[in-house]
C-alpha cells in the first residue's frame, strides 16, 4: 500500500474521485474527457480505483469548469491512441505527458508539472553489469550488450527514443505496440523477462504499491543520454473545438489556488525525485 501523507484537501479530491457521478442532460457545451487504464495516472480497477494522478487532476477540473457538461469515457489504452490520433473527434484528457507520438495532433494546457529525466528501472543485483558515464548508466552501450529490455513503441522521449528504435531488431530488446501500457512493461520486469526498463520514476513507486517486498530490491538510476524534462497537461484534439475549450482550461489554470490543489495532487502520487525542482514548489 502506498504510504503517503495525505492533506485533508487532498482526502477530500480523493473521495471525490472514487465516487461515480451520474450523467445530466444539460443545456450546457459538454467537455468528454478520455480517461485511459494506465496506472498509477489513472487506475480503472483494484485498491486505488479512480484516485491516480490524471483521475484527480479531472476532479481539480470538473470543480473549476461548471460552465461545461463534463462526460468521462473510461476507455483501453488502444482505443485511447486511435482516439487521439483523429482530430475529428472533440475530446479531451485530464494528464498527459509531452510525447512525440501525440504531438501532429494535440493542442495542450499552460504545464501542470515538469517530470524530470527518464531513467532506468532495475534490480540491485544488476548494478555490476551496467556501463557507466559520468556516474550514470550508458544507454548506448547497454543496449549493445545481451542485457534484456522492453521497447514500447512511442512511449519515450525524443533524447532516447532513436536509441531504442534503432536496437529494436536486436534480440534482447522486446518490442511492444505503441497501444500497450508501461504496465505491460514493469510486469515483465517483475518476472525477470526482461533485465531493466526506462521509464519516470512514478513506475518504481506503482511497483512498490503493487508487488509489495517483490520490488525491494528494484532501483531507479539515472541515464547519461536521458537530459530532457518532460512537462505534463491537459490535452485536446487540435481542432477548433479543442482550442476553445484549451484556452476555457488555462483561463482555470492561471488560478494559483488551482495550480496548487493540482500540484498537491501530483506531489501525492509522484515521487519527489520524479518532478523538476520548479514542480516540487
Amino acid at each position: 500500500m502506498l504510504r503517503y501523507r495525505t492533506s485533508a484537501l487532498l482526502y477530500a479530491f480523493l473521495i471525490m474521485a472514487a465516487t461515480p457521478v451520474a450523467a445530466v442532460e444539460t443545456d450546457a457545451p459538454a467537455i468528454t474527457w478520455l480517461v485511459p487504464d494506465v496506472p498509477p495516472v489513472f487506475v480503472a480497477r483494484g485498491p486505488f480505483v479512480r484516485q491516480g494522478a490524471g483521475d484527480i487532476t479531472l476532479t481539480v477540473l470538473q470543480q473549476q469548469l461548471p460552465g461545461y457538461e463534463h462526460r468521462v469515457r473510461r476507455v483501453s489504452m488502444s482505443t485511447f491512441t486511435v482516439l487521439m490520433h483523429d482530430t475529428s473527434n472533440n475530446v479531451c484528457t485530464p494528464l498527459l505527458p509531452a510525447m512525440p507520438r501525440y504531438a501532429d495532433t494535440t493542442v495542450v494546457s499552460q504545464t501542470l508539472a515538469t517530470m524530470a529525466p527518464l531513467r532506468m528501472i532495475t534490480f540491485r543485483d544488476m548494478l555490476a553489469t551496467l556501463p557507466r558515464k559520468d556516474g550514470a548508466v550508458a544507454l548506448a552501450e547497454t543496449l549493445r550488450r545481451s542485457l534484456r529490455t522492453v521497447y514500447l513503441d512511442g512511449w519515450s522521449h525524443e533524447d532516447v527514443q532513436p536509441l531504442l528504435a534503432r536496437a529494436s531488431d536486436q534480440r534482447n530488446v522486446l518490442v511492444l505496440s505503441d497501444i500497450t501500457s508501461p504496465e505491460n512493461a514493469l510486469e515483465l520486469l517483475m518476472e525477470r523477462q526482461v533485465d531493466y526498463l526506462v521509464g519516470h520514476g512514478y513506475l518504481l513507486h506503482f511497483a512498490r504499491s503493487k508487488f509489495g517486498a517483490l520490488a525491494d530490491d528494484l532501483v531507479l538510476l539515472p541515464l547519461a543520454e536521458a537530459l530532457a524534462n518532460t512537462p505534463v497537461h491537459v490535452a485536446c484534439l487540435n481542432n477548433a473545438w479543442g482550442r476553445a475549450r484549451i484556452a476555457d482550461i488555462d483561463r482555470v489554470l492561471a488560478d494559483p489556488s488551482v495550480q496548487a490543489d493540482i500540484a498537491r495532487v501530483l506531489r501525492h502520487w509522484y515521487p519527489a525525485m520524479d518532478l523538476s525542482a520548479e514542480a516540487q514548489r
